[in-house]
């Protein structure tokens, strides 16, 4: 009831503020960073309660260890009113060492009309590493970023990059009725250049700063689900990528993030299919195959 409480009160005075300034620049990242706050701490500490009420076999849950290696090949179709770009081929792989982890991706364009690519690193400072069993699952990464974007019709490219802390709160260890429930977050800032016509041309580029910020509730699956299944709402305030800044009516349009459903399930150790579903400027939908291969012989999954 508390968190509650003060995350209404973060919304009223972030929101409030955006209101009174009309979405100010020089105001509005501190703005949307206070009533994104305020929503995630109602979000959670609702989401809780209801999770709290109905789990009625918290025992049932099962926790995965990092896998050594993990990756995804699927599909995505994007709608977006301002491009003609509808399908991606969408990869991904995952390499997990330690407390490190490297993180290839590629956004590919069938027609070659566009294509994102994008590199992430990441160092975990709490939380289980492959092959890690424990009890919970809370974790704090810190996050770099880069990634590179091609607009080839429209001859321009964005290249961006980003740093951030991000992590999982595993609401288990607030109370035993919460166990599999859990909390995402991640707070950070970023730089996105633009570059404008054919390379020839050497037309001036642009510069600018965003805020990351994303939150998110969800729980692991249970029954015949193996290990690391899970579904997940969350909002996502990063404005450089497909889904971008929600459209809607009024001075809010384009400031408020997207909303998005991450859903995994795992067949057995090694496969499984991911569900993923954005709402924000442009509808993103699709789905991919998921390999991954635990380490073995440290008590993991």
């Amino acid at each position: 009831m508390a968190m509650q409480g003060v995350g209404l009160g973060l919304i009223a005075l972030g929101g409030g503020s955006l209101a009174l300034t009309g979405a100010s620049r020089y105001l509005v990242a501190a703005e949307i960073a206070t009533a994104a706050a305020g929503f995630g701490l109602f979000a959670v500490s609702w989401f809780a309660d209801i999770y709290g009420t109905l789990n009625r076999d918290p025992g049932a849950v099962r926790y995965a260890a990092p896998p050594l290696i993990q990756t995804q090949f699927g599909y995505r179709f994007v709608q977006d009113s301002q491009f003609d770009y509808r399908h991606f081929w969408v990869e991904q792989f995952d390499l997990y060492s330690a407390g490190l982890r490297l993180s290839p991706s590629a956004w590919l364009s069938p027609q070659g009309r566009n294509g994102r690519y994008g590199l992430d690193v990441a160092y975990r400072f709490i939380g289980p590493r492959p092959g890690e069993q424990r009890p919970l699952g809370s974790r704090v990464d810190l996050e770099l970023g880069t990634a590179y974007q091609r607009f080839a019709p429209e001859q321009f490219d964005t290249t961006t990059f980003t740093a951030a802390l991000s992590g999982r709160y595993d609401l288990g260890g607030i109370g035993y009725s919460m166990s599999g429930a859990f909390a995402d977050w991640q707070v950070g800032a970023g730089l996105l250049r633009y570059t404008y016509g054919p390379k020839r041309a050497q037309l001036p580029s642009d510069l600018e700063t965003f805020l990351l910020a994303r939150f998110g509730v969800g729980a692991l699956l249970r029954g015949p689900a193996a290990r690391g299944s899970e579904v997940s709402v969350y909002y996502d305030h990063r404005h450089d990528d497909f889904a971008a800044g929600l459209k809607i009516t009024g001075i809010g349009s384009g400031a408020i993030g997207h909303f998005g459903i991450d859903a995994r399930y795992f067949l057995d150790e090694n496969w499984g299919v991911l569900l993923d579903a954005r709402i924000g400027a442009a509808r993103v939908l699709g789905a991919s195959l998921l390999f991954r291969e635990p380490l073995r012989g440290r008590g993991g999954s």
